[in-house]
């Protein structure tokens, strides 16, 4: 049977920090019945995520699924979510950050370049 009330889901920790090339884990904790594989869903930046050569999904019953990033990297930093849901159409998310720890460089943008009347530029 379904909860009538829906399934639900929640990450470990709203925020992740993670070094590039670290190995990340990321824990979303459901609860319905019956829970299955197929209704967990994760997206990064709401773009749909599925197990390949850089992400691992895992579901372990009764109510974890975890996802694995093999390597971080830079375009893994922003909003992951987890969703629950079930086969009568009810959907419940939870979100968090990821932020991936980089060496800072500046940014210059020409249209913030000024020259000055005594400026060689």
């Amino acid at each position: 049977y379904y909860k009538l009330d829906g399934p639900t889901a929640k990450i470990n920790n709203t925020l992740n920090i993670f070094s590039r090339g670290d190995k990340a884990n990321l824990y979303c904790l459901l609860d319905g019945n019956p829970l299955q594989s197929d209704h967990v869903a994760w997206k990064l930046n709401n773009k749909q995520i599925s197990s390949d050569d850089y992400y691992n999904i895992r579901f372990v019953p009764p109510n974890l699924s975890i996802l694995t990033i093999l390597s971080a990297k830079d375009s893994d930093d922003g909003e992951i979510s987890c969703h629950a849901s079930n086969k009568i159409g009810n959907v419940s998310l939870s979100t968090a950050e990821i932020r991936v720890k980089r060496t800072p460089h500046i940014l210059i943008d020409s249209s913030m370049l000024k020259a000055g009347e005594d400026s060689n530029i």
